[in-house]
């Protein structure tokens, strides 16, 4: 099998995985009106196996089937911010895709500066730096974008239970210790896969 066989072989199993893991719903865990997503390991596997091109493409993917859970009434939240407007629609998807693309590519580019002199840790900083700023960049853009919903518009204020004031609250609400789960998830089982695959991604000398 050559270099670029793999890699497309290796990035095509994971973009299905993410699309089957939104389909089914077991690719997120309900926590109050967000949802915790799984859909970070499979990101964090194809960065760091298939370097900076595959975290790009993943990375897109994650964002477009976040985006689809509320286009399709998958996702509660999405589906209401949605249905309040074109202008709710348009930074919903912005929060959904850029965030997603930066936590596939920017931990993948963290790999290869990384790989040279500690291959393990490479990898483990690479599963770890996906969920992390998946969690971080979504919930900053999440704050932003939706700051005055979360404050003033009546179903997303009964969805919520009342208004979010600051930005700890959101953090509270979506994350918590929920996130440091997720992380940890990604560290121990991202990195242990990521050594498995290691041995085959040598003997190809893969392009990053």
């Amino acid at each position: 099998m050559k270099s670029s066989t793999f890699q497309l072989t290796v990035i095509s199993i994971l973009v299905a995985l993410l699309i089957l893991m939104t389909v089914t719903g077991i690719g997120y865990i309900p926590v109050g009106p967000f949802k915790l997503t799984r859909l970070t390991l499979p990101v964090a596997i194809g960065a760091a196996v298939c370097g900076v091109k595959a975290g790009l493409v993943l990375g897109t993917v994650f964002g477009l089937t976040s985006f689809a859970t509320g286009l399709f009434g998958l996702d509660a939240l999405g589906a209401l911010l949605i249905g309040l407007g074109w202008k709710q629609a348009v930074l919903l998807f912005i929060t959904c895709l850029v965030p997603r693309i930066a936590c596939g590519l920017v931990p993948a580019l963290l790999h290869k500066a990384i790989k040279p002199k500690n291959h393990t840790v490479a990898d483990a900083v690479t599963c770890g730096a996906v969920a992390l700023l998946n969690t971080a960049l979504f919930l900053g853009f999440f704050w932003v974008c939706f700051l005055s919903d979360l404050k003033n518009d009546p179903q997303v204020l009964n969805l919520f239970g009342g208004a979010v004031e600051s930005f700890g609250k959101l953090f509270a609400i979506f994350a918590g210790w929920n996130a440091v789960i997720e992380i940890g998830v990604n560290l121990v089982l991202g990195t242990a896969i990521c050594k498995a695959l290691q041995p085959v991604a040598a003997r190809l000398q893969l392009d990053k």
